[in-house]
C-alpha cells in the first residue's frame, strides 16, 4: 500500500487522481507472488502459475472491477479486449524476466552465504 501510495505522490502533476482500490490490488499480487515463492527454489512451474494466478485474479479481475466501477461497464467492456490481449502478450515477457532475475538473484544470495560462513 506504501508503494503504491507513495508512486502516486511521486507522480504528481501528470493527472488523475489516487484510486485506492488498485492498491489491494497490487498487495493481492504480493500475497500471490508469496504464497508462491517465499522461501521456495523460483522453478518454471512455481513462477508460472504464480504469474497466471496473478493474471486471472489481479489484472483480468481486480482491476477489471476498479475500472468499471470509476469508468462505467461501457468503458470496461470497450477496454478490455486491448487489456486481455496485452496482458496475454507481457505475461511470457513478465515470467522470463521473473524467472532469471529471481534464479541469478538466488545465486548471488547463496554465494554470499557461503562467503560468510
Amino acid at each position: 500500500f506504501a508503494g503504491d501510495f507513495l508512486g502516486f505522490v511521486a507522480a504528481q502533476g501528470t493527472g488523475g487522481g489516487y484510486i485506492v482500490f488498485y492498491a489491494f490490488s497490487e498487495m493481492a499480487t504480493c500475497v500471490i507472488f508469496a504464497s508462491f515463492l517465499y522461501r521456495k527454489d523460483p522453478t518454471w512451474t512455481r513462477v508460472i502459475l504464480a504469474a497466471l494466478v496473478n493474471l486471472g485474479v489481479v489484472f483480468l479481475g481486480m482491476n477489471t472491477l476498479w475500472f468499471a466501477m470509476f469508468y462505467g461497464a461501457d468503458a470496461m467492456l470497450a477496454a478490455l479486449p486491448l487489456r486481455i490481449g496485452l496482458n496475454a502478450a507481457m505475461t511470457p515477457v513478465y515470467v522470463a524476466i521473473l524467472y532469471f532475475v529471481l534464479t541469478r538473484i538466488g545465486k548471488l544470495y547463496r554465494r554470499y552465504v557461503t562467503m560468510r560462513e
